[in-house]
């Protein structure tokens, strides 16, 4: 699906930060995320609530090649029956603590 960059989050949105960690493939929505960061946008729409949240939780938390290289925030949403997977790179990976 291509991205589509939204100005701004829908009221009802349900938002969640990434955590460390590998979702589906999706390589060339993390590299279009990547273009602008901190704006959001959508890039899929799941059937369900349970699937949109799944593939949302696996971004945040990089459990895909595609969105382990950065730090990407995702937020889910109803709209006309569909749910709707927002999301959008933040920055680069923290590094590890060091001891």
């Amino acid at each position: 699906m291509p991205v589509e960059f939204v100005p701004a989050l829908p009221a009802t949105a349900n938002q969640g930060t990434q955590r460390n960690g590998r979702a589906a493939r999706m390589t060339d929505e993390a590299q279009t995320l990547k273009t602008r960061p901190q704006t959001w946008a959508i890039i899929a729409r799941r059937d369900t609530k349970e699937k949109a949240s799944a593939l949302a939780s696996n971004i945040r938390r990089g459990k895909s090649a595609s969105f382990n290289d950065g730090r990407y925030e995702t937020a889910t949403s109803e709209q006309d029956g569909m749910h709707v997977i927002y999301a959008r790179y933040v920055g680069p990976a923290e590094a590890p603590a060091s001891f």
